[in-house]
């Protein structure tokens, strides 16, 4: 019996698609004996548990709902400023799900292959198998926790598929207080418990061929036109899942959604409209976002760096009014292209409403957190310079939507 667990946080009844339509490509390519374990709480609605087991069903699987109730302590984490409490449902794989061994698998992905070539893989002494996080290894997503060497760039791993020795990490670890205390003890680092995760299984990690975790963003940004057999993750740079960019990896998704009990009509329908509602969104952003900052003085969070000249560019800077905002002490009090460098703390000695801050760095997670945490909100009073440049001078990958 191959043991395969997918969360599901879904109050706007999104992931619930995402999930079931990941689960038929895992159904429709193996012929082996597989029971789904899906995470859940109180946004799983009748009507989809139903359409779970629909789907499992037509291909004689297995099916189990583990009811998860996220411990208090996690509460007040820093860190669900920037996350969903959904993204940390498989801190209770060990405890709720009665096996040696667990393949995890993320909502949005497409699993292109056997499952059995990923659950025969022996994990011998390691408490966990992961792939490598192909942004962040390649160097197209920077991380200053990894640039700084806190992570092991070599064995830092994405969190989207995990094979988990259960039997190990339940005698050997206490999953749930060891990334409360990392949580406690790095409130800057951005990737939430696969950080902690990282952190620690950072010596029991084995690393898997990159077949088994390949971002659909990269795989686009290399014109990668070519299907493999592989698991696809359709995580984008902000972290949710990126379709209607109608090539084969939308081909690929819509393929297995049309053979779920969410393939009808009017379940397409309100796929498209809330991916539509999402455009519409980003578009009114960025609209009142160049409004506000062309309002009043900008603060550039950043004095150099890939996007930082490209961002400049295209705001400008009046020098007599305009600063630049940077963590590194050293340049506190001096000037680039005559405009003064400040300190995080000058900006709450000024006038809130008279001022923007556009972030110029790639470390936008970073100041976002630092930025929330000093009581500024996020495309009201600082906003993410990337979303205002072309993708070949470092913006975002023009998806559309």
């Amino acid at each position: 019996m191959i043991h395969i667990c997918f969360p599901l946080y879904d109050p706007d009844g999104t992931y619930s698609k995402m999930d079931g339509t990941a689960i038929c490509s895992v159904l429709e390519h193996t012929s082996e004996n597989v029971i789904i374990h899906l995470l859940c709480d109180d946004t799983l609605t009748p009507e989809n548990r139903f359409k779970f087991e629909k789907l499992v069903k037509k291909y004689e699987a297995k099916i189990e709902f583990h009811k998860v109730e996220v411990d208090a302590k996690f509460a007040d984490q820093p860190i669900l400023q920037i996350i969903t409490i959904g993204t940390l449902q498989r801190l209770y794989i060990p405890q709720l799900i009665d096996s040696d061994k667990v393949i995890y698998f993320d909502a949005d992905l497409i699993i292109n292959l056997d499952v059995k070539t990923l659950w025969d893989i022996d994990l011998a002494d390691h408490a966990i198998a992961a792939c490598h996080d192909d942004a962040l290894f390649e160097g197209w997503r920077k991380y200053e926790y990894i640039e700084n060497h806190f992570f092991n760039r070599e064995k830092y791993f994405n969190g989207g598929v995990l094979v988990m020795n259960l039997k190990k990490i339940r005698e050997e670890y206490s999953l749930l207080e060891q990334v409360s205390d990392f949580f406690q003890n790095y409130k800057e680092c951005e990737y939430a418990d696969q950080d902690a995760m990282n952190y620690i299984f950072s010596d029991r990690v084995m690393i898997l061929p990159q077949k088994f975790n390949l971002f659909v963003s990269g795989r686009r940004r290399t014109q990668d036109a070519e299907l493999k057999e592989a698991i696809y993750h359709y995580s984008g740079e902000d972290g949710k899942p990126r379709f209607m960019k109608r090539d084969i990896y939308d081909e690929l998704f819509f393929k297995y959604l049309d053979k779920t009990p969410w393939s009808t009509d009017e379940d397409r329908a309100n796929f498209y409209e809330k991916k539509l509602d999402n455009k519409d969104m980003e578009i009114f952003l960025l609209q009142s976002s160049l409004k506000k900052i062309f309002s009043g003085r900008k603060f550039f969070w950043g004095t150099s760096g890939l996007i930082h000249f490209a961002v400049m560019e295209f705001f400008g800077a009046n020098k007599d009014i305009d600063i630049y905002i940077d963590n590194n002490s050293a340049l506190w009090g001096k000037e680039k292209d005559g405009i003064q460098i400040c300190s995080p703390e000058y900006i709450q000695t000024q006038k809130k409403d008279e001022f923007s801050i556009i972030i110029t760095s790639m470390r936008y997670n970073t100041i976002k957190k630092q930025l929330i945490s000093m009581g500024y909100q996020e495309n009201i009073d600082f906003f993410d310079g990337r979303k205002f440049i072309k993708e070949k001078e470092g913006g975002y990958v023009q998806w559309l939507v």
